[in-house]
């Protein structure tokens, strides 16, 4: 699948934007998300679209894996992450180093099954992914995300819903697809997550205060497991 690479300057905005978030007026919405990175665990984890926060998200996990892989279409994150000087970004590069995180990026379409992943995984994560998608190809998705997963494995996922955003921000979100026009709602999506053989074991929704400000109506952190 095709997309139009957001420009490297849009993902340094990205990035910037939210360290602003998670230290300024919206630390609240910010700690919900990250908590939920907290149910990461294993040694061996995927990250699905993981942005430019690849290395970040890392020390917000329970436990510190040896193996840690980060899937994204956009060509323009993995070089911002190499060749970006930012304080918050290095620090980040070098916890991982020092604990041994062994990090691989790779730059590809995660709707395309990939065999070495098959079974290899303890925990996979998507950060404001799963939402992207049409529904036919999350449930492609979701079917070579079930067989990434280990027996026992957890799969984490969070998501924003109900757009507030102003005009221009949301045509770039449209068209670097980092959103959808036409999002399945928050229900319908957990129950397409089950029907894929997930198990959802905890859910918890985020009513955002100020809606118009922040941009988002509600943010939605499900954690599921493989059905046995």
């Amino acid at each position: 699948m095709k997309i139009e690479q957001a420009p490297e300057d849009y993902i340094k905005e990205y990035y910037e934007q939210d360290h602003e978030d998670i230290m300024g007026k919206y630390s609240k919405e910010s700690a919900f998300v990250l908590s939920y990175l907290n149910y990461v665990s294993g040694k061996s984890v995927l990250n699905l679209g993981c942005g430019p926060q690849f290395y970040d998200h890392i020390k917000y996990f329970s436990e510190l894996p040896s193996e840690y892989i980060g899937l994204d279409i956009n060509q323009s994150t993995f070089s911002f992450i190499e060749n970006s000087n930012n304080p918050e970004l290095l620090m980040a590069k070098e916890n991982a180093e020092e604990n041994n995180v062994k990090t691989t990026l790779i730059c590809g379409d995660a709707l395309e099954f990939r065999k070495e992943f098959d079974n290899r995984f303890d925990s996979i994560l998507g950060v404001g992914f799963f939402g992207t998608f049409k529904k036919e190809d999350l449930k492609i998705l979701l079917k070579n995300t079930h067989l990434y997963l280990k027996t026992g494995g957890k799969l984490i996922n969070i998501g924003w819903f109900d757009n507030y955003l102003p005009e221009e921000e949301r045509k770039n979100k449209l068209k670097y697809q980092f959103d959808r026009k036409t999002k399945v709602g928050t229900d319908e999506t957990i129950k397409i997550f089950e029907k894929a053989g997930f198990k959802l074991v905890k859910k918890n929704i985020f009513d955002v205060s100020d809606k118009e400000d922040y941009g988002w109506g509600k943010i939605m952190a499900c954690v599921f497991e493989i059905k046995k």
